[in-house]
């Protein structure tokens, strides 16, 4: 008899080789070493949410200005974050990408880099992750400009994205406020 304990973390199917070699048990096959495959499947744990947040963890759509020193004169990078609803058992891999077909109104090259990964990986029994965004600094006098980045669940089903958009948002304004003087 083999007892399964419940967690209470999503994971995805696990295995466990179980294998008899020389038995002392009457009727055994002795000297046969038997090998038998144990999957033990996800026990109904529903897999978490994902949402954007602070660095704290709070809920959040908050929008971003510039880097917390201030810095006005040069590219920068902002961290965002996202968070899981509860941990899970294994680890979480998070698409993100600029919105389509609505990116905001800054300008992919001229006011941020285009982002040098697609995915972020939130590891097992963590509950948060982040990626970087880099801001180019210009010296132009302009409006502020808005990056709209959208997350999205992977196939693996590690996580799914939150129904409640309002609390949970799987979608981030990135507010870059202009800084230059006027001309």
């Amino acid at each position: 008899t083999i007892t399964m304990n419940d967690d209470a973390l999503y994971e995805g199917s696990e295995t466990a080789i179980l294998t008899l070699a020389n038995s002392t048990q009457s009727g055994a096959l002795n000297g046969t070493q038997q090998v038998y495959t144990l999957t033990i499947n996800n026990d109904g744990d529903a897999a978490p949410l994902l949402y954007f947040t602070d660095t704290d963890g709070a809920l959040s759509v908050k929008e971003c200005n510039r880097d917390s020193d201030g810095n006005n004169t040069s590219d920068y990078t902002e961290t965002i974050f996202v968070s899981l609803t509860t941990a899970a058992g294994t680890t979480v891999r998070v698409d993100y990408a600029i919105s389509d077909p609505d990116p905001g109104t800054a300008t992919e090259g001229a006011d941020y880099e285009s982002f040098s990964e697609t995915f972020l990986v939130i590891q097992a029994n963590e509950t948060q992750g982040s990626f970087p965004l880099v801001i180019k600094h210009d010296n132009m006098d302009e409006e502020d400009q808005t990056i709209k980045i959208s997350l999205s669940a992977n196939a693996d089903g590690s996580a799914t994205e939150h129904t409640n958009l309002t609390n949970f948002p799987s979608s981030y304004t990135y507010t870059i406020e202009d800084n230059d003087d006027a001309p």
